[in-house]
């Protein structure tokens, strides 16, 4: 009994730890965290007429650009797609066939009063 617990504890540790791995990053792959029971939420999808994701994503950030520009919010660096106001981050998700878009915001911690109106700002943005 003794030699089938030394083999078989270190094994079932062993599938253990690669099973909740392999969930970890499943959830990662496939994009399946609930972003909108984050605090912000998010525009929700949006009907576009552009036909394929990198069109959509490009239409997005042109459109993003304007708040840019006005200073209300700031892109991140490295990311093309993502922008930031405080403590809360904006971030575009075009649907693969490019014909909806939406941008989650996550907030870290309590969002700021305004962070809303600029979501509902991006929200009438993100129709084209």
């Amino acid at each position: 009994m003794k030699i089938t617990n030394t083999i078989t504890k270190p094994i079932f540790v062993s599938c253990t730890a690669l099973a909740l791995i392999f969930v970890g990053s499943f959830t990662k792959e496939v994009n399946a965290q609930n972003v909108t029971s984050a605090p912000g939420g998010s525009t929700g999808w949006n009907p576009v007429s552009t036909t394929n994701e990198s069109n959509c994503a490009a239409k997005a950030v042109q459109k993003m650009s304007s708040l840019v520009a006005t200073g209300l919010i700031k892109t991140v660096t490295g990311s093309s797609s993502r922008y930031a106001r405080g403590n809360a981050v904006f971030n575009i998700v075009c649907h693969k066939d490019g014909k909806y878009v939406r941008v989650d915001i996550i907030c870290f911690g309590t969002c700021a009063n305004d962070t809303y109106d600029i979501r509902s700002q991006i929200d009438k943005m993100m129709k084209w």
